[in-house]
């Protein structure tokens, strides 16, 4: 298991295992000429020759030279049996049933060295295992006592003790000993290579282990007491040069010495350094020699001199300030008796403290009025000194270097950047903040906790009293740390809760002309979480429903902090006020895709709550809200006007944005995907066969792909129940959608959506007719606005059995269709007639038709054409509001001329339904019309004023 785990810790690719047969010589992945790499790894088996029954592996490490990082293990039978020390010499040999060894070699630190070289021989084995792990369990100046593993069942060993690097003859020094063994009669100053061999009895001898390098217990260190305190220089920065090693290796208690930090009678060894300034650092750091196992040593540091020392602090690592630039400090390293810790000791130099070390002098913060920073400030921890304890969750540590700061809050939360921040000595991002109240000698806490490395600011300081002024610190979590940063207060959103909801406009026809661009930035939680997102940051919006379904969407969504896309989700609740709002969803929102808020009553109020799935994100974005088009359904069906022949002269001009779906199920005819982003029109037929063509199509509104290809349906009846008769794909200008076996004169309804389910169009749409299909071969039908009246002319290049050419007007071009004029047709003609009829009183919108009547008694109709008079500027447009109205809608509007206005209501067959008149004068006028007799639905409203202006609207009665 230990093995396999090995494998997945490796960095770099694999290699395949290599196989080593005996007698051979084999190296490390670089080979015998080379070093190996950094993050090397390489498996070998090593196996008895085939056929040889019964040998067994033993290999031989002549040349071992490894960098920190590298190490060989080694596995027999499958176990562990431990690395390999890194001394020539030493010697494996198989005890598993194969006779087979494997070892993997590793570089886990990036480092390269030679490496190793190893040979093969391969022999008879027997079942005497060796031992493995040796190690130094104590020592004295002239003794030494070395232990092992046993990892079969032997009782007595074989050891040998020979001078450092001195050939190995294999014979032992004594045999039969125990374990552990003490070797005696050393001398100081001397190393010795240990080796041990296990004796099972009957002859039985595992392989020498070793050699185990090892050394008597030196002589105490020079600086073994104050009087000879090594001198260390103060270093200029924490680079360290000129960092002196150093060593508790025998050495002994200082007699005269009483400790502040810990027991007496420790053994220590002595430093001294002298500062140019009033402040330095002092570390001691483990070097990983010795035999403490890698942990640092206690310290004290002193003021004064040897013989009357004045302890100032304790701990490996000190920030010591109010030195005196010339006077020599002394530190005190220590540990018990006995202990072999070898370290480095590194003193260097600490800036001056900061102009707002101290609470007496802090700098000021301006909070900014929005949620961004206005301006930044920028500030330091290096060199600065304790003023107060740590908090918080940073209690425990040392607050030795706060730095302090003051404002004035503007609101009950402030939002607290760190931004910038670059370490200056050791820093690992963690810091404390803390805001207090009250005066420099008696604060209290309000606020205190932690900027850990992986929070992303702002910070929000909550519970403030508004135009209260509070002192805020800042500091590290570890005395060896000190960093440069940008500070700010800013204040949360206006809208960062509910009651502070911003209106948000709504949009007509699935436009987004008017959006609110905002930021999440500063927002703090204000609700419950929404499934897997939490709502750390949400904004608030509110609006009146004015139909029964809006849409909202987020555009130009963006994080600014970030390469990730921020994912945005929004919460819809209904009710008066925020007290009483309930939630009616709670989905994702992105900038790809256009939400349906849909069972919206109008006239209620509505809130939105928008945040991002994940506190660390921000979000810039411009939200819209917007309603369907007005032809979202069959009742606001647009009319279309005909082309008399195959050109198109004649358009209507359309959109799919914002368009929902109108029928859950378009019928069976022609594509039955749902139609998602239909938009209606209507039109006359004049013909039993019209071309409808869709022009200059574009994308309104894309999220994937940029497919323009639309769907063109085509029904019959009438908006309570429209029957579905044909449907076609138009993939460009020039292809068309055939419509047949129309009945001349009856009124039809067109759908436009798009193929794409991603994408919402633009588009221009032209219904053309064959000339040849018409009794009359129509050539033009034309106006134009007079300064009083409208002239109208249409030409024809042949007639057949045609009586009369009725000119007919319409206030809307779809109902309530008034005769202008009439004049006797041509009867038969293969020449070009022309017509011209003057309409001497228009209203100043008129929608034109042309009527042409047979001897039979049969009727041909031409396309629509609108013409619109130039009304002096006097003369204002007729405004309806509010729009969809309940009991009572306003109308505004400023007549041409004083006298009887006339006010009158038509239902969508142009049927009156309602009719007033009132005398006003030439002025902007404001009237208020009762509605209470109409059942709800759509209706026209026409405003004609004494000098025969008209004016049209629609307006919807809920």
């Amino acid at each position: 298991m230990f093995r396999l785990l090995l494998l997945c810790l490796i960095t770099s690719p694999l290699s395949a295992q290599i196989m080593v047969d005996c007698g051979e010589t084999f190296h490390d992945p670089g080979g015998a000429a080379a070093n190996y790499s950094a993050y090397d790894f390489q498996s070998y088996e090593i196996c008895p020759t085939s056929g040889s029954a019964g040998d067994v592996v033993t290999i031989t490490f002549t040349e071992i030279d490894f960098a920190p990082g590298a190490g060989i293990d080694v596995y027999i039978g499958g176990d562990f049996m431990g690395p390999i020390p890194s001394v020539n010499g030493q010697t494996i040999r198989s005890t598993a049933a194969d006779g087979c060894i494997a070892i993997d070699f590793y570089e886990f630190d990036g480092n390269s060295a030679p490496g190793f070289t190893a040979t093969v021989s391969c022999g008879p084995g027997n079942d005497c295992i060796q031992p493995t792990t040796l190690f130094r369990e104590s020592r004295t100046a002239s003794t030494a006592t070395i232990d092992w593993e046993e990892n079969g069942t032997a009782s007595v060993w074989d050891v040998a003790v020979r001078a450092s690097g001195a050939a190995f003859d294999e014979v032992p020094t004594t045999t039969g000993a125990a374990k552990p063994y003490t070797a005696t009669g050393l001398v100081t100053g001397q190393t010795y290579d240990f080796y041990v061999r296990a004796n099972c009895g009957n002859g039985e001898l595992s392989v020498w282990t070793g050699p185990f390098r090892f050394s008597p217990l030196p002589p105490a260190p020079d600086n073994d007491e104050c009087l000879q305190a090594t001198v260390v220089p103060v270093a200029a920065d924490d680079n360290c040069a000129g960092s002196v090693a150093g060593t508790l290796t025998s050495a002994t208690p200082s007699a005269a010495v009483v400790s502040d930090c810990g027991p007496n009678g420790q053994a220590d060894v002595w430093y001294a350094f002298s500062p140019s300034g009033s402040s330095v650092f002092v570390s001691v750091a483990t070097s990983g020699g010795g035999e403490g196992g890698g942990r640092p040593p206690e310290v004290e540091i002193f003021s004064g001199a040897c013989g009357g020392l004045v302890s100032i602090a304790c701990g490996n690592e000190s920030r010591l300030t109010g030195l005196t630039s010339g006077d020599t400090y002394y530190i005190r390293v220590y540990e018990a008796p006995g202990e072999e810790i070898d370290f480095n000791v590194c003193v260097y130099a600490q800036p001056e403290p900061p102009t707002n070390d101290e609470c007496s002098s802090p700098t000021l913060l301006t909070p900014s009025a929005t949620s961004i920073c206005s301006g930044l400030t920028s500030a330091t921890t290096a060199g600065a000194t304790n003023t107060l304890s740590g908090c918080g969750l940073m209690e425990a540590g040392p607050a030795d270097d706060d730095v302090w700061f003051t404002f004035t809050a503007t609101s009950p939360t402030q939002l607290l950047y760190l931004e910038n921040i670059v370490p200056d000595a050791g820093f690992d991002d963690d810091m404390g903040y803390e805001v207090l109240s009250g005066a420099c000698g008696s604060l209290t806490s309000v606020i205190c906790n932690t900027f850990f490395s992986y929070d992303n600011t702002p910070i929000s300081l909550s519970g403030l009293t508004t135009g209260a002024p509070y002192l805020l610190r800042i500091y590290t979590d570890n005395p060896a740390y000190t960093v440069a940063f940008d500070i700010c207060l800013a204040t949360p959103p206006v809208n960062d809760d509910c009651g502070g909801a911003l209106t948000l406009p709504v949009n007509n026809n699935g436009l987004c002309t008017s959006v609110l661009a905002q930021t999440t930035q500063g927002a703090t939680r204000s609700g419950p979480d929404c499934g897997t997102a939490r709502a750390d940051n949400d904004l608030w919006y509110t609006f009146t429903a004015t139909h029964t379904t809006h849409l909202l969407q987020a555009l130009n969504v963006d994080n600014p902090n970030s390469n990730f896309f921020p994912n945005l989700y929004y919460e819809l609740s209904e009710g008066t006020d925020c007290g009483t709002r309930m939630v009616i969803e709670c989905v994702i929102l992105t900038n790809t895709v256009r939400k349906e808020l849909t069972d919206l009553t109008i006239g209620g109020t509505y809130f939105l709550r928008i945040f991002t799935r994940f506190s660390s994100d921000i979000a810039e974005f411009d939200l819209c809200l917007s309603s369907p088009p007005n032809n979202d359904d069959c009742d606001g069906a647009y009319p279309a006007a005909v082309n008399p022949d195959l050109s198109n002269t004649i358009i209507t001009s359309g959109s799919t944005q914002g368009a929902t779906m109108s029928l859950a199920d378009p019928a069976s005819f022609c594509s039955t995907s749902a139609s998602d982003d239909d938009v209606w029109f209507s039109f006359t037929a004049l013909a039993e066969t019209h071309l409808v063509n869709l022009l200059n199509v574009a994308i309104a509104f894309n999220t994937y792909d940029t497919d323009t290809d639309a769907i063109v349906r085509l029904y019959g009846g009438d908006c309570s129940a429209p029957t579905g008769i044909a449907c076609d794909f138009i993939d460009s200008d020039t292809d068309e959608a055939v419509f047949e076996n129309l009945t001349p004169g009856a009124r039809y309804f067109l759908t436009v959506e798009s193929l794409s389910f991603d994408n919402e169009l633009s588009f221009d749409l032209s219904i053309r007719t064959d000339p040849l299909l018409l009794p009359i071969q129509l050539l033009s039908f034309s106006g134009q606005a007079m300064d009083k009246y409208n002239q109208l002319e249409w030409r024809t290049a042949s007639e057949e059995n045609t009586a009369w050419h009725i000119l007919q007007r319409s206030n809307d071009g779809v109902s309530d269709w008034y005769e202008v004029a009439r004049t006797q047709a041509a009867g038969y003609s293969n020449e070009e007639q022309r017509y011209q009829i003057v309409d001497p009183a228009p209203p100043v919108v008129s929608f034109y038709r042309l009527v042409s009547k047979d001897y039979d008694g049969s009727t041909q109709q031409s396309g629509l054409l609108r013409l619109e008079q130039q009304i002096s500027a006097e003369a204002g447009v007729l405004t309806a509001f509010p729009n969809p109205a309940g009991s009572t809608l306003n109308l505004s509007v400023t007549p041409t001329q004083a006298g009887t206005l006339n006010i009158s209501i038509f239902d969508l067959t142009g049927r009156v339904v309602a009719e007033t008149n009132q005398a006003v004068s030439h002025d902007e006028i404001s009237l208020a019309v009762d509605l209470t007799g109409l059942e709800p639905g759509a209706f026209l409203i026409a405003v004609t004023d004494a000098g025969g202006m008209r004016q049209t609207t629609r307006i919807v009665k809920q």
